[in-house]
């Protein structure tokens, strides 16, 4: 009776301490598994966008760094954009022509949010610009009994502060380091406001 007790007592707490032992590896296992998704969604990572598209004005390209920390983005960014048009009338003794071009440039420093996955970075962000507008208007005349004449005359050539806004759709598909996307961007300013989209591709260490 009193051996049976006993080995019944000592099952018991066998038992127990196999119990205890398993609950504390996988509440290990959990941790370690939880602070590693952590730190992948919270870990920093950095890239330079390279993309070309077009806006309101006309053509325009961008080139931008961004780093992020703790899904925080930081970005400086550069963008140009041009606007051509051309009018010609044609007369008996020859032909006039007249040009305007509009070129904008911008140098910005945006702040936003991201998320990230292991194949995907979502992001948006907004800030203080830079914007410089040139426009340019030019005269040719091509008569046919004497030489052609060229005149360019430059129109005005503003600077101004503007706020520039972007939005971020990329997917990495090899390896971290390189990606591609869609960059969604605008700038508001007092002397003209333009917005568009590009297709881009980027490199660094997502």
């Amino acid at each position: 009776m009193k051996k049976s007790f006993f080995v019944t007592v000592n099952s018991f707490f066998a038992t127990f301490i196999s119990f205890n032992t398993n609950s504390k590896a996988y509440s290990q296992d959990s941790l370690i598994y939880s602070q590693d998704s952590l730190n992948y969604t919270g870990s920093s990572s950095y890239w330079f966008t390279l993309g070309y598209g077009g806006n309101n004005i006309g053509p325009s390209d961008v080139l931008s760094y961004s780093q992020d920390s703790n899904n925080k983005l930081y970005s400086v960014r550069w963008s140009t954009s041009i606007e051509s048009y051309k009018k010609t009338n044609t007369i008996v003794i020859g032909e006039w022509s007249a040009n305007q071009d509009i070129d904008t440039w911008e140098f910005g420093l945006l702040y936003g949010v991201c998320s990230k996955t292991k194949r995907s970075l979502i992001s948006i962000s907004a800030g203080l610009a830079l914007v410089e507008i040139k426009k340019t208007k030019s005269k040719t005349k091509n008569w046919i009994l004497w030489k052609s004449e060229n005149t360019v005359e430059n129109i005005y050539k503003r600077m101004t502060l503007g706020i520039p806004l972007e939005a971020q759709l990329n997917f990495i598909p090899f390896k971290d380091i390189f990606g591609i996307g869609l960059f969604l961007f605008g700038n508001f300013n007092s002397e003209k406001s333009y917005y568009g989209f590009l297709f881009s591709i980027q490199f660094g260490s997502f």
